[in-house]
């Protein structure tokens, strides 16, 4: 393995607070979109669920 410990892992030889922010933004961002896209889908399919059953 490359990293003896988890310390040394998590501090990535004082790189570790820009990769682990990086990280930590990054899957925030991609949540978020995932969250909106479900949401989007969601609404689109009531609409399209609704147009449907019209006489």
């Amino acid at each position: 393995m490359y990293f003896e410990s988890i310390s040394e892992l998590i501090t990535m030889a004082g790189h570790g607070k820009y990769v682990w922010s990086c990280v930590t933004i990054s899957t925030f961002v991609l949540a978020l979109v995932f969250i909106n896209a479900s949401k989007h889908f969601n609404k689109q399919l009531k609409l399209n669920t609704k147009l449907n059953n019209l006489p």
